[in-house]
């Protein structure tokens, strides 16, 4: 099979004058614009729960997009009155719309003691870049043994490598029980936040390097300030990925 390349919709964050705007028509059109066939989608939280709709329709209704991934934020869970009620709003997204996977940091994870109402959805918990969440020890922590079984593994190896822990960290993840790696993140570390993998071709084909097999999706987080430098992005991605197969 092809492999999943696709990119989060904050790709264009530094384009926004208002968080929001990652949900806006010509945002959507910007990221489609370059086929990608994977889109992460960061929600906002309740207030923003139409505009999140009206992205993931166009988005799951695009003729290139193969996966559709949620990344919740603080917010986002925050602005629900009850976690049973988030729960069944996640089931109706998924339902709707097909989405595959619905990322947490493991900070945030960790927090959320009843996991009973996540049953049946496509939860992963995603290493964090620093503080707790960081480490596997720390993932396998949050998930807990009771429901290893329910949680994959979303790995941000920018995570890894922005703190020097990729070549000591790595083989722990894929050693995690459960369903495992579902999908990866990849940017290079510039000015402290998501840069261009093509801005540093050393440091990047070390972070590409890791994501070796083919059947799970990557998502690029790299931030950029034109449809051009987009466009440039995922081809240097594409390209990449299509030399170095598994």
């Amino acid at each position: 099979m092809n492999r999943i390349i696709g990119v989060s919709d904050g790709i264009f964050s530094p384009l926004y004058e208002k968080p929001h705007d990652s949900y806006a028509d010509k945002n959507v059109e910007r990221i489609l614009s370059q086929s990608p066939t994977g889109v992460e989608v960061v929600t906002l939280g309740l207030k923003w729960w139409p505009e999140l709709k009206s992205a993931l329709e166009k988005y799951s209704n695009s003729a290139s997009v193969q996966w559709l991934s949620l990344h919740i934020t603080p917010s986002t869970l925050e602005s629900f009155p009850d976690l049973s009620i988030f729960a069944l709003e996640m089931r109706q997204l998924v339902q709707d719309y097909g989405v595959k996977n619905i990322v947490f940091h493991a900070d945030l994870l960790h927090e959320v003691t009843d996991r009973l109402f996540f049953n049946l959805l496509p939860i992963s918990v995603e290493n964090t870049d620093m503080g707790f969440g960081h480490t596997a020890q720390d993932v396998m922590e949050t998930i807990g043994d009771k429901y290893y079984h329910n949680f994959g593994i979303t790995l941000d190896i920018q995570h890894l490598y922005g703190t020097g822990g990729l070549i000591q960290g790595l083989p722990e993840f894929h050693q995690i029980p459960g369903k495992g790696i579902v999908e990866y993140h990849v940017s290079n570390w510039e000015y402290g936040t998501h840069g261009m993998l093509r801005n540093n071709t050393l440091e990047s084909s070390l972070i590409l390097g890791v994501v070796s097999d083919d059947n799970i999706p990557v998502i690029i987080e790299s931030m950029c300030g034109s449809t051009h430098d987009y466009a440039k992005e995922i081809e240097y991605v594409r390209d990449y990925c299509a030399s170095n197969p598994d």
